[in-house]
């Protein structure tokens, strides 16, 4: 069991390491339409405008043949849908901690690399939010969100056993546009959340992905 700690908002969360304890989908606008699998995202995230403004697209799942964890984000940052890469901002902790939960040395490698890196140790990435407006990267500042409504889908034709969130905003974003599931949340990654050091932040992570 993870200590209780704050989450982005100042708020105290929970966070519970256990199964995906999905209890179906509520129904949202708009759908995944993943890529299966293969997970690579072979489209750049771009944005269109319509009758709501500029509305940005995220990126389909990294996936690779067996994967046993799912971590969802919320939504690409401005940075990341530039360089068509999830946690693309150098700022934000991702890679760092994942290296060092599966005891890699952090290092600045290429994103091939890093993906490669996340499929030999049986972990997808994915975000909760399809497509939104934003203004800049933080959560706040979300509006008219598009759910990827697919994920459960996603989860069980992969055989998923556990399902984490990077942040509560993603935990929140899914209760609301997707659905029931276990709060298993663990504090974010994201540079703006500084209430806890990145490398306690680690030692949470690790302790969920590889303490089940």
């Amino acid at each position: 069991m993870i200590d209780t700690i704050m989450d982005e908002n100042g708020r105290r969360s929970v966070t519970s390491a256990g199964s995906t304890g999905f209890a179906g989908s509520t129904g949202s606008t708009g759908s995944a339409g993943y890529a299966g699998a293969s997970g690579v995202a072979g489209e750049l995230a771009g944005h269109v405008v319509g009758n709501r403004g500029v509305v940005h697209r995220g990126f389909p799942p990294l996936c690779g043949c067996a994967p046993h964890v799912l971590i969802l984000g919320t939504f690409p940052s401005p940075l990341s849908r530039e360089k068509n890469e999830y946690y693309g901002n150098p700022r934000n902790q991702f890679w760092r901690i994942m290296q060092f939960v599966y005891g890699e040395p952090f290092a600045d490698v290429g994103y091939e690399r890093r993906k490669a890196f996340l499929y030999a140790n049986g972990v997808a990435v994915w975000d909760v939010i399809k497509e939104c407006e934003a203004d800049g990267a933080l959560d706040s500042t979300i509006r008219n969100p598009v759910y990827n409504i697919d994920i459960p889908v996603f989860v069980a034709e992969n055989g998923i056993g556990c399902v984490y969130f990077n942040g509560n905003n993603a935990y929140m974003f899914y209760k609301r546009g997707i659905g029931d599931i276990g709060k298993n949340v663990l504090p974010s990654s994201s540079p703006a959340y500084a209430a806890v050091s990145v490398d306690r932040k680690a030692l949470f992570w690790r302790e969920a992905l590889k303490g089940r």
